[in-house]
């Protein structure tokens, strides 16, 4: 017996919201607050386009404790605007060979990042069982909490580099829709020194504060080269933050989560701080506790 009153309809958003809820958890969500807006179940062949898209971040994502992913950007376009989170079996294998009885979710999450608290988007692809589709409730009714849908990515020129459009719709129409406007993304006549000490300012400002951090920046900002694998902008940016998340590491500094830092009354200090005063408010939290 299938239900279409607006109890049951209400029914069906509770329980996709439970179950993707279950589903999305993460090593970085579970630092971080979630919320999952919309699911549907796509085809296949409609990936393809999406992946073509994509770069590597190197970053693995666990949205359950058997199900690994690999995280990626939109070419061209900020992690901190959106990201791409997608089961690592169907990056590399061939989507024709998925298992007749499982499905292609893809969900769309609003995510707070677990540092500044700043809100982007994250978009989920992973497999699921068809029979972990349907619910059935206590009245007998069958629940569909994730509908089928299409995914669709279209190029426009809007912009200096262009822009990326993104939109998922099912039987009711376009449901999620996003365009994308892309920053250069090749890495043309970008120095390393260039690329470190733009970083430096605008993410490490703390390491230029003192002669010695501004010294060992310059040091590393002349020595640095851009790895060979980067062949990208967005590549050589995230090797140059690495450089510089170890210098400051070295240096005695450590990088907060929000999260960490409203639990030892750091709230209104700045993400990295000094390792003595880390140890000192991880004491005085202890004597409270």
């Amino acid at each position: 017996m299938w239900c279409s009153t607006t109890e049951t309809f209400l029914n069906i958003l509770r329980c996709e919201d439970l179950r993707m809820d279950n589903l999305n958890r993460s090593n970085s969500m579970s630092s971080s607050s979630f919320v999952t807006l919309m699911s549907v179940v796509i085809d296949p062949a409609d990936l393809p386009a999406l992946f073509t898209e994509l770069e590597d971040t190197a970053d693995r994502v666990w949205l359950s404790r058997t199900c690994v992913c690999d995280r990626y950007t939109i070419r061209g376009v900020p992690a901190r605007r959106v990201d791409v989170v997608i089961e690592n079996r169907l990056s590399t294998t061939n989507l024709a060979e998925i298992d007749p009885c499982e499905r292609i979710v893809m969900s769309v999450v609003e995510k707070a990042g677990r540092f500044d608290g700043a809100i982007r988007w994250r978009l989920t692809v992973r497999v699921v069982r068809s029979m972990d589709l349907v619910i059935r409730g206590a009245d007998g009714c069958v629940i569909n909490p994730i509908p089928g849908g299409r995914l669709d990515v279209e190029l426009t020129s809007n912009g200096k580099y262009g822009s990326v459009r993104v939109t998922l719709s099912d039987g009711t129409g376009i449901r999620w829709d996003q365009s994308f406007v892309r920053l250069r993304s090749d890495l043309g006549d970008y120095s390393p020194a260039r690329l470190v000490m733009w970083h430096a300012r605008r993410y490490y400002g703390f390491l230029l504060a003192s002669d010695e951090g501004y010294q060992e920046v310059v040091a590393l900002a002349d020595s640095w080269k851009i790895p060979g694998e980067a062949s990208t902008l967005a590549e050589a940016n995230r090797a140059a933050s690495r450089e510089l998340y170890r210098l400051a590491r070295n240096g005695g500094w450590r990088k907060l989560t929000l999260r960490e830092r409203t639990k030892l009354g750091l709230y209104g200090e700045a993400q990295w701080i000094p390792e003595k005063i880390y140890a000192r408010a991880q004491m005085e939290h202890r004597m409270v506790r």
